[in-house]
């Protein structure tokens, strides 16, 4: 520090008004283009906050459709009552719907993206699993009707038999 001192002193007059007012600008442009870079990484990651909260926004709408199909394929099973599958097929139209934006979020993540692949792929055997199980019991329902007509029918041949002898 001394000796930077020590030739500081031995400038000419016209060399140390230069460097008086070099100083300042140096100063300012480095100034400049720290502030510049905080800026900078300030929006870069606040657009990074957004595509995340958008993500799992769009992750909690996927697992809450989700739950409203079990829910509404349950209430069916239990209840045989066709009102609750309402629920289901509205959660069934839009869940792929869903699933797609949620994989184009993460298109550039590739862990990501091969989670919610696999999400999807799960969802799907669900649906079709669920498809497949309440067909069979909308033609087991049906079927039960079938033979409770028919027994119905049995019955009422019965007394008008009796009546014919």
């Amino acid at each position: 520090m001394a000796r930077l001192l020590h030739i500081f002193n031995n400038l000419s007059i016209a060399w140390k008004l230069l460097l008086t007012s070099l100083i300042p600008l140096v100063a300012l442009a480095v100034l400049s283009v720290v502030t510049y870079q905080s800026v900078w990484t300030f929006a870069e990651d606040e657009d990074e906050l957004n595509r995340i909260y958008l993500s799992q926004r769009t992750a909690a709408e996927y697992m809450r459709l989700i739950v409203e199909m079990n829910s509404g394929f349950r209430g069916y099973v239990v209840t045989q009552m066709e009102g609750y599958l309402e629920p289901y097929r509205m959660a069934h139209d839009h869940v792929l719907i869903v699933g797609d934006t949620l994989e184009q979020m993460a298109r550039d993540r590739e862990p990501q993206l091969s989670m919610i692949q696999e999400a999807q792929r799960l969802v799907a055997q669900l649906t079709k699993d669920k498809d497949d199980m309440s067909d069979i019991v909308f033609f087991q329902l049906i079927s039960f009707f079938e033979i409770h007509r028919a027994s119905k029918c049995d019955l009422i041949t019965i007394p008008e038999r009796r009546r014919e002898k």
